[in-house]
């Protein structure tokens, strides 16, 4: 039996749902883009002039109207990517629909795994920096 057989009988045997599975791939970038919306609309909301990308939402001049407002700014992405999770996990809980599971799974475990991963010490400077701009 050559690898790409068996490989083919291994795919056929599991019981992994595969369009679940695929799923993951744009939720995890319309996760990130919902993330920094979260950040843009709390600095347009304090009256900033917000610029939005992928990865990014940052002041266009650089620098935020009043010092405490890039603490409120860093909130506002993993506030809505938590709202994202509490409210899918209510769907999921209404429709019992496995579909939904990777819109909770992402950013919830995207969220958690930054408690982890990202130096605290790193984190907090950063923020309080952007204060002081």
């Amino acid at each position: 039996m050559f690898l790409t057989d068996r490989i083919k009988n291994d795919i056929k045997e599991s019981k992994i749902n595969w369009k679940v599975a695929l799923l993951f791939i744009p939720v995890a970038f319309l996760t990130y883009l919902f993330h920094e919306f979260g950040h843009w609309i709390v600095g347009e909301l304090l009256g900033n002039d917000m610029v939005l990308s992928s990865n990014n939402a940052n002041a266009r001049s650089g620098y935020f109207i009043d010092k405490t407002h890039g603490l409120y700014i860093s909130m506002g992405g993993p506030i809505f990517t938590i709202l994202q999770a509490i409210i899918f996990l209510v769907l999921i809980e209404k429709t019992k629909s496995i579909y939904a599971y990777p819109v909770v799974f992402f950013p919830a475990f995207s969220r958690f795994s930054q408690l982890f991963l990202e130096d605290s010490t790193n984190r907090m400077k950063r923020e309080y920096q952007q204060c002081l701009i």
